[in-house]
Order: structure tokens, then sequence, then C-alpha cells
């Protein structure tokens, strides 16, 4: 399913309030996941972007681009590997970019590059070992209308904090580890986000097309859908998920305080050379 996201100021989507604007809200950082960490960048849930950086030395993946990707860019489509806002486009995951500071994910049956970030109980991985949370409909919809939410531990809490706070009438049970030989599996997913390191599966969803490049979903959903529910959690999704914020600006008292230092410390300088000049004249 191809989901595109209202820019900045761009008005609204049904299911939820659009969280744009420039805004960096800190929801934890990377110095606690030594995958990524010495990025000197924390989590945000607001917009993101900044330049791109490289993955330090001595860290996973090092010499690797990572950051730069805003909230607009975050939906990807029902295919692996999509959404990613820069680098070279490929059906494989290896080798690419972190352009949300999060890996890609790793589910069974094995999709194209996933083995590369470890299994689902890697706790290297950004955000923590990958968890799963299902989403029941609170109306009296039909079966169909259940979801999983997947992804790294921190980022599943979130969102499944955010669907029991939103308006789409709808419940996130509390997470679990994901097993990825025995919960859900790569057919079942109908959305990716994130450059493919979150997916929104539906319980009994279950083709193949989307792992061979089908891009578009919607004919193949089950007709009994409720597709509001389905769009309100969609949105949700969108505008929780933590992404890697840009670098961090000086406050203006940070930057008033380097410039008196710098005074102060040529200050102290000058004042030495001079009585060491003094000194000198009097012997």
């Amino acid at each position: 399913m191809l989901w595109k996201r209202i820019p900045k100021g761009g008005g609204s989507e049904s299911g939820g309030s659009h969280r744009g604007g420039g805004g960096s809200r800190s929801s934890g950082s990377f110095g606690g996941h030594p995958g990524l960490s010495g990025t000197g960048r924390g989590t945000t849930k607001g917009y993101g972007g900044g330049k791109s950086t490289t993955v330090p030395d001595g860290k996973a993946f090092a010499g690797r681009d990572i950051g730069g990707g805003n909230r607009d860019q975050i939906y990807g489509t029902a295919v692996y590997g999509s959404g990613y806002p820069y680098g070279n486009s490929s059906s494989t995951v290896a080798g690419r970019p972190f352009p949300f500071g999060y890996w890609p994910l790793y589910v069974l049956p094995p999709l194209p590059g996933s083995q590369e970030y470890g299994g689902s109980e890697n706790i290297e991985r950004p955000g923590g070992r990958m968890t799963t949370s299902r989403v029941n409909s609170k109306a009296n919809h039909a079966a169909a209308d259940v979801y999983f939410l997947i992804g790294d531990h921190d980022s599943v809490s979130d969102i499944g904090a955010a669907v029991n706070k939103s308006s789409c009438s709808a419940t996130a049970e509390p997470l679990v580890n994901y097993l990825s030989n025995t919960d859900v599996d790569s057919s079942e997913i109908i959305q990716w986000y994130r450059a493919s390191s979150f997916a929104l599966a539906l319980q009994g969803f279950n083709t193949t097309a989307t792992l061979s490049g089908a891009a578009n979903i919607d004919g193949m959903l089950p007709s009994t859908l409720d597709l509001s529910l389905l769009g309100c959690i969609n949105k949700t999704i969108a505008d929780n998920l933590p992404i890697l914020g840009p670098k961090p600006r000086l406050s203006e008292g940070a930057k008033a305080g380097i410039i008196i230092g710098v005074i102060v410390g040529a200050f102290i300088a000058l004042a030495v050379w001079y009585i060491r000049k003094k000194v000198k004249r009097s012997r």
C-alpha cells in the first residue's frame, strides 16, 4: 500500500493530527545501544532532517551514511527495501545507509540483505531487540482487522502508546519479543516505514506479491477490512515513530559562553605576556 505524507504546513489527513514543524523532542539517544552510538544526535518525534553524517569508527557499520531523513519521507511501500530518501535504489538492504538512524528489520522468510543486521534478538539494534505488539479494534469489526506492529523495542513501545492514546478506536497489547521463526512472517506485512526499520502486518494476509516487488496491494486486501481504521493506525505510526534528529545546535547562551571564554582567554594570555615582558625589563 503506497501512502503519501502531506509536507509540513500542507493540511491534515484523517485519523490523527499532523506532526509537522521542525521542533525536536528527545525520546532517548543511541548512547544506550552500541550499534550506532557516538553520533552525537538523539532520537526525536519531531520533523528530523538535518545533514547526514557517517557512523563513527569502532561502531557497527562504521563509515555508512546516517541521518538526514525527515518525517515527510517516513513512508515506504509494501516492498521491503522501500522508503529510502537517498542512496542507491536496490532490491536489497545490504550495504545501504541509515537515513533515520535505525537498522532494517530481520523477518522470515529472509528478505534481501536482512541477514546483515543479525537476528531479531540482536540487542545491539538501535532501540533494542525486535519486539511486536498486537493491535485490535475496539469496535466489533470483522476478524480480519487484527494488526501487528513490528520493530525495535523502543519504537514498538512508543507506537503502541500512541495508538492507545489516538482516536483510532484500537488497542495495542503489551509488546512481546519478536521471534522471527514463529511470529508474523514477511508475507503478512502490508506497509514498511522508516527505510524498512518498522512494519505493520495484517493477521492472515498471505501473499508473496510483496516479496516480488508489488508495491500496491490495495486490491489484495480483504474486502471486509475497515479502511478508516487502517488509515488511522497507519498515520499514527508515521506521526510518532522516533527518528534520528538533526545535530543539536548551540543555544544562544552556549554561544555567548564560548565568546566570553575566548575573550577571557585572550585577556589572560595578553596579561601573562605583559607580566613576563615587564619582569624581563626589570632584570
